[in-house]
């Protein structure tokens, strides 16, 4: 099992002669490696397919993204590709990209890896907590997800999945 600590830089999917443009792009972001990622319990659906918790180096708690429908890779290649470039106290931190190799010959596995929200989202937290929040907490709310949107936007990202 790998991850990457995406600090390279990436080529756009340009096609070769040898590979397709996802694969070269693939083994780009997969090109540094660190080891020991533990995949636990399911948290739920992602964009790409179920999101894991995970542990990396015994120590550190993770989200997993998992690719579960082959004719997504380009686009998740491209999302791991731009957020290993983002850094925001107010946006998920990207810590890289995983391969669960597979011993017995069935297909790899592909994860993006980030930080682990221990709240879950903040429609989650939200809907599950009504009325607790003080009018102040839920500005700071605001605040912090317009900040993010702000860096978000700085880097001509569009985020189309705030709720």
């Amino acid at each position: 099992s790998e991850i990457s600590d995406g600090n390279k830089n990436h080529n756009n999917g340009k096609n070769s002669l040898e590979m397709k443009p996802t694969q070269k792009a693939l083994e780009t972001i997969a090109s540094e490696t660190l080891q020991n990622i533990e995949i636990g319990i399911r948290l739920g659906s992602g964009q790409f397919g179920a999101v894991f918790k995970g542990i990396w180096n015994k120590s550190t708690e993770v989200a997993l993204k998992t690719l579960t429908n082959e004719e997504a890779m380009k686009d998740f290649i491209e999302e791991a590709t731009m957020l290993r470039n983002l850094q925001h106290p107010n946006v998920v931190q990207y810590f890289g990209f995983f391969k669960n190799s597979k011993e017995n010959g069935s297909k790899n596995q592909y994860y993006i890896v980030t930080e682990f929200m221990n709240k879950g989202s903040l429609l989650d937290l939200l809907h599950e907590n009504q009325n607790k929040f003080s009018s102040n907490q839920l500005l700071d709310f605001c605040k912090q997800a317009c900040e993010g949107m702000i860096y978000l936007s700085s880097q001509n990202i569009i985020h189309r999945d705030l709720a």
